[in-house]
């Protein structure tokens, strides 16, 4: 997973998605709002300011595919903190991005944790709690506001996530989001994952073959296909992977796309 950059979203779109949060806002109590978000948001088919919305989504997807496993093509809009749980982010813009059916309707769903203090692992997860969901921090990573890679790294030899961390508390949110919620390391996404890896790597030593001003026209061949975070993380530790360190050294223009 990789961080999502920040992009604007049309002002229309916003002043929309406003209107909306607003009213669901105007309830006093909690199952009033989460009724209203509901409705609201079941509402929304061929509405045009949904459509803008989900245009500027789709440009912040990792070369197109969904941003949670990058091996399938985006369909739903997912809400990061639940509209179930929260309704007072349902029409927050900040709160969304494009996931693929698999990862939205059956891994990440409602999931949700939250730690019970502000120091320590030990968190709370959804499922336990009796109705208004509590506040605190949360455990799920949130692509919209932090940079996985900061926590996360992939490893070459099996391509399965692990925490890239020795705080206990991160490595919960690692474990958490990774491998109880959104099942990155199975479902076959380690086997993609080093599919991809073989395949960048071709193309890395394909490009080393070409006279150094043909290069840049072949970025295009590391763009717009899945997996991007392999390529990120390729670039990251290529000084430590010696097949890695001889491509790069023979392409060092690679290290920038």
């Amino acid at each position: 997973m990789l961080a999502i950059p920040p992009i604007n979203c049309p002002p229309a779109a916003i002043e929309k998605l406003r209107a909306l949060q607003d009213e669901v806002n105007s309830h006093a109590t909690f199952e009033e709002r989460k009724a209203t978000a509901e409705r609201l948001w079941s509402n929304r088919t061929d509405n045009r300011p949904f459509e803008a919305v989900k245009a500027a989504l789709l440009t912040l997807c990792p070369n197109g595919y969904c941003c949670y496993c990058e091996t399938n093509e985006p369909s739903p809009v997912e809400h990061i903190w639940p509209k179930s749980l929260y309704p007072e982010r349902a029409f927050l813009w900040t709160n969304y991005l494009f996931s693929c059916h698999n990862c939205n309707s059956k891994h990440k769903l409602a999931r949700w944790a939250i730690f019970r203090a502000a120091i320590g692992a030990d968190f709370e997860q959804e499922a336990s709690w009796a109705g208004t969901p509590i506040s605190g921090d949360p455990v799920f990573l949130d692509l919209r506001a932090e940079d996985p890679q900061a926590l996360i790294r992939l490893d070459f030899e099996t391509f399965l996530f692990e925490a890239d961390t020795t705080d206990l508390r991160e490595c919960a949110r690692v474990d958490y989001t990774i491998n109880q919620v959104l099942k990155l390391n199975e479902r076959g996404l380690d086997r993609a994952r080093e599919f991809a890896y073989d395949g960048y790597c071709e193309r890395l030593a394909r490009l080393a073959e070409l006279p150094t001003e043909k290069r840049a026209a072949k970025a295009q061949l590391f763009q717009g296909v899945p997996q991007r975070t392999v390529w990120k993380e390729m670039q990251r530790w290529h000084q430590r992977v010696p097949r890695l360190t001889a491509l790069f050294s023979a392409a060092p223009e690679a290290l920038t796309w």
